[in-house]
Parts: C-alpha cells; sequence; structure tokens
C-alpha cells in the first residue's frame, strides 16, 4: 500500500513538473489547475507540497479527473447553460474542482450567480463590508435545501448520505478583484 502511494504522488508530481515545464516554453499556456485552483488564499500547487499524500489525494484525484470543464459537464447540454454531470462526481473534492471550472468557463461571479439560480439553488454574490462592487474581490455564496427525494443527485458516498441526512449543501466561490474564479468550497450540513 505504501509503495503504492509513494508510485502515485511521484506519478502525480512528475505530471506537474512536466506540466510547468511543457509551460515555460509556450509564453501564451495558461496555468495548469493545480495553479490556478485556490485553497485558503494559496494555489493548490504550492499547498500540495506541504500536505502529507492522505491530504492531497483527493484534490490529485479530482484534478486528474477533471481537467478540463468538458469533463465535469454533461453531454448533450447548450453551451449558453451546461450542466454539471453529478452522476460521475463522487467525492467533494471533485465536487470543488468541477464548480470552480463551471465558474471560469461561465466567466463573470453573476453568471454563476445566475447559472446557480437556474438548477434550485440560493444565490448571492457578496463582497467585503456586504455589497459586492464591481473591480474589486467578491465571493458567490448558494444554498440547496436537501431531502430524500431531491433531483440533485451525487453519486459519491458522502452525497448520498447526505441526501438522506443532510439539510443543505452549502458552495462558495471566490473571484478576484478582475472577476476570475480562484476558488470553489463545498460543505454539506447535517442534521
Amino acid at each position: 500500500m505504501k509503495i503504492t502511494a509513494f508510485l502515485y504522488t511521484l506519478a502525480f508530481t512528475l505530471a506537474i513538473a512536466s506540466g510547468a515545464s511543457a509551460q515555460e516554453n509556450d509564453e501564451n499556456a495558461s496555468p495548469s489547475l493545480a495553479d490556478r485552483f485556490h485553497i485558503a488564499n494559496k494555489p493548490y500547487s504550492e499547498l500540495r507540497d506541504r500536505w502529507g499524500w492522505s491530504e492531497r489525494r483527493a484534490y490529485d484525484r479530482a484534478i486528474s479527473k477533471f481537467p478540463v470543464f468538458a469533463a465535469c459537464r454533461k453531454n448533450g447540454t447548450s453551451t449558453a447553460m451546461p450542466a454539471l454531470n453529478w452522476a460521475v462526481i463522487r467525492e467533494q473534492e471533485q465536487a470543488e474542482i468541477c464548480l470552480f471550472l463551471l465558474a471560469e468557463y461561465l466567466g463573470p461571479p453573476e453568471a454563476l450567480v445566475a447559472w446557480l439560480k437556474g438548477i434550485g439553488f440560493s444565490a448571492t454574490l457578496r463582497g467585503k463590508g456586504g455589497t459586492w462592487t464591481s473591480g474589486r474581490p467578491g465571493t458567490v455564496f448558494s444554498g440547496y435545501q436537501l431531502n430524500a427525494r431531491d433531483e440533485l443527485y451525487i453519486r459519491g458516498f458522502r452525497f448520498r448520505l447526505a441526501r438522506r441526512y443532510g439539510r443543505r449543501i452549502s458552495i462558495s466561490v471566490k473571484f478576484d478583484a478582475k472577476g476570475i474564479a480562484k476558488s470553489a468550497n463545498v460543505n454539506i450540513k447535517w442534521e
């Protein structure tokens, strides 16, 4: 088991390193997902080196499973109102990565608020001190009341438990002053 963990960590580290060196060769390349996705206001690529294998494993799996938004998107949905393929999202970290990629895909924070409201979530955009103004960092706060018959179906074990025993799924997506998504967080409030 330890050898498998070591090999997995080594392979992911090499993948990130080769992606970084490829980016250095291509001036127009965008930063990797591990560099764009932030946790506690730091890029995941910086944090993962400080974390132990068990702490970073879920995010590493999520980033490798969903490297681009198309991997999260349900086939056959419109580009204007894309639907997430909740059936393939099995872990909280995967939901966070897909929501982050969705926020990048949609663009400005107001578009994410409209998308979340369109699928039945409550959603609001706030800045420091309450009201958000353009040109300042902001956060989209969103929530969804759960019940056992919900259409929101996420297959992962924790999400299956949430449908039965959870009261609410809360989502927050942070944006910088330019309106670019920086992080996504998913929490489940239990009964």
